[in-house]
């Protein structure tokens, strides 16, 4: 039952605004806030004799009690009307704990706090429109597994929806901005003495949350979406395992690991920096490197193939080598069976230069440059893969002859540059044989 208030005002009688007499025998009547829909007032705090209207006495006076809100109308003797007072809102200044144990609950405006027990069923609790508010309203299942549903009035919304279903026992509490209802969030019986230290269950229209914290800051954050460190490390025995910026700190992986982010590719096709590599595919692509600067002993020849390459160069010219079809100046076909990845080649360069008749005692220099396919350097020592040089006899003649074993030469797609330059006046050649290839680290 709600609880009633003296109407303070006609206590000590009511004085008429134009004569400053007292209305003696005059009518007071009381309808709800804003209507002229009748009221109940009553002769005594416990709501047991109740009256519409009710006459003054001698001096204009009258006992009465009410809650809620109200709209009072005082008429003189003559039924002329003196004085109207509308919303006029009277409560009880204690805060007003019910039990509702039976459904529907008809809110009044004196709840503060629902302890609702549900053990026979679900109750019903139908709401005051929202305009007729007063204060929030707290609503708590203190007994029972069934549900509590808070029903707006009308058309009205609650949290957007046409009611509210309540299924934990946790203390909700809602508001009304006027027009509509809105629940400002659960709150779990769980806090330490000071409230810094809680765990809190917040249901708003959008999502459901469960929030931890402590020294008053959300630590861990629990929704639909999943579940979110939002400050803090995450902790195993007191040993931090995600750090407060989200990286693994000391990882021991044990068993097998699996996922999009480890890839196992023998040839490292991908080339990502952002995956991992499996052992087994490290290991098969080192191999794989390693096993490219082999020679090829089949033969009984240390190359890789016994197709020679006869320069034809033209002396200060840059010119192209490469395998079949990739559009270089010559070709030397045993580049086709080199994989079209790889860094270098590695050749054995024969190099041939002489003079005929030339001036005698003076020196002669034959010199062979190489580059990447592509490249603009010039010809320089950093490029220079053979040479010689050879005094001429007394009659002009005279050459050199030599062989460098292991010439490391860098390509583009199997391709580079051969460029040469000699002094020597007669016929100069340079043969290449193929006797390795490789990667870079």
């Amino acid at each position: 039952m709600s609880r009633t208030i003296q109407i303070g005002f006609l206590i000590s009688g009511v004085t008429h605004p134009t004569s400053g007499g007292k209305v003696a025998g005059g009518t007071v009547f009381f309808f709800e806030a804003g209507t002229t829909t009748p009221k109940y007032v009553y002769t005594e705090k416990q709501k047991t004799n109740g009256y519409y209207s009710y006459p003054l006495d001698s001096v204009g006076a009258a006992t009465l009690y009410a809650d809620g809100e109200l709209k009072i109308v005082i008429k003189d003797s003559n039924g002329a009307t003196v004085k109207t007072y509308d919303h006029m809102r009277l409560r009880y200044d204690v805060y007003g704990v019910n039990t509702v144990i039976s459904t529907p609950y008809a809110m009044t405006t004196d709840n503060d706090l629902l302890l609702v027990n549900t053990t026979s069923g679900d109750i019903t609790i139908n709401a005051l429109a929202a305009a007729s508010w007063i204060r929030p309203i707290k609503v708590f299942r203190t007994t029972g597994a069934n549900n509590i549903v808070f029903t707006p009035n009308g058309a009205e919304t609650v949290d957007g929806n046409a009611n509210l279903t309540i299924t934990s026992d946790a203390i909700v509490e809602i508001v009304s901005d006027g027009s509509n209802l809105r629940t400002v969030g659960f709150r779990a019986n769980m806090a330490d003495a000071d409230g810094d230290t809680s765990v809190e269950i917040e249901r708003t229209a959008d999502i459901d949350k469960a929030h931890i914290k402590t020294g008053g800051t959300d630590r861990v954050v629990v929704d639909e979406n999943g579940l979110d460190i939002v400050s803090g490390a995450l902790r195993i025995d007191g040993a931090d395992i995600i750090d407060d910026d989200g990286e693994l700190v000391d990882p021991v992986l044990n068993g097998d690991v699996t996922g999009t982010g480890v890839l196992d590719e023998d040839n490292m096709a991908s080339d990502s920096n952002t995956k991992l590599a499996t052992q087994q595919s490290i290991k098969a692509y080192v191999d794989a490197q390693a096993s490219a600067t082999f020679v090829n002993n089949a033969n009984g020849n240390p190359n890789i193939s016994d197709t020679a390459f006869l320069a034809e160069l033209f002396a200060g010219i840059w010119r192209s080598v490469g395998p079949t079809g990739g559009g270089a100046n010559s070709t030397w076909t045993a580049l086709d069976g080199v994989p079209a990845g790889v860094d270098w080649i590695e050749v054995k360069l024969l190099l041939n230069s002489s003079s005929v008749a030339d001036t005698a005692f003076v020196t002669r220099t034959a010199y062979v440059y190489a580059r990447k396919n592509g490249s603009s350097e010039a010809q320089s020592d950093a490029n220079r893969i053979a040479g010689g040089l050879a005094m001429l006899n007394n009659s002009g003649y005279g050459g050199v002859n030599l062989t460098f074993p292991q010439i490391r030469i860098p390509v583009a797609s199997r391709k580079f540059d051969l460029y040469w330059i000699s002094t020597f006046n007669s016929a100069t050649t340079v043969n290449l044989l193929l006797v390795g290839y490789g990667y870079n680290p």
